[in-house]
């Protein structure tokens, strides 16, 4: 902005502006010297440090890039660390009726969850399913038979005797 001798501001004409422009650019190479020897080391110490700036952004770049790695793997780890564990305390079988010679023996497994993350387990579901259809038919009657501690050899003799 330029002030008049009125006192008013006025915006110069882009016409007026390139005019200047072009004058400026005319008279620019008029009086200069020749370059100099040391001119040129000037010329060739810029391009050394526009070089020596490239290389410095890339390994900053690089280092950038796996701070952001280990920034993410660290909140990965403090996730599954502070998350909620659980385990299940050693189940033991407790005889509720004793076998008789129709109806095998009934067993109580009560089983009971322990939290052992940092944060407090809620919601916790647990769903206990029984694999096959072992009975005493396929196993044999006895206790052993059932729990596999007999060889298919000892459960067929005792499926002789019952």
């Amino acid at each position: 902005m330029t002030t008049s001798r009125e006192g008013h501001e006025f915006s110069p004409e882009p016409s007026e502006v390139l005019r200047c422009v072009i004058e400026w650019l005319r008279g620019f190479h008029v009086d200069r010297e020749r370059s100099k020897a040391a001119d040129w080391a000037m010329v060739i110490l810029t391009v050394f440090v526009v070089i020596a700036a490239i290389v410095s952004a890339w390994f900053f770049q690089e280092q950038l890039v796996e701070a952001r790695r280990s920034t993410d793997a660290a909140i990965h780890n403090f996730t599954v660390d502070e998350r909620a564990w659980v385990e299940l305390e050693p189940i033991k079988g407790t005889v509720k009726s004793p076998r008789t010679a129709k109806i095998g023996a009934g067993f109580s497994y009560p089983v009971y969850v322990r939290n052992v993350g940092k944060t407090v387990a809620r919601d916790v579901r647990f769903r206990a399913s029984r694999i096959g259809s072992q009975s005493s038919i396929t196993m044999g009657l006895s206790a052993r038979a059932i729990l596999g501690h007999i060889t298919p050899r000892e459960r067929g003799a005792a499926a002789e005797e019952n």
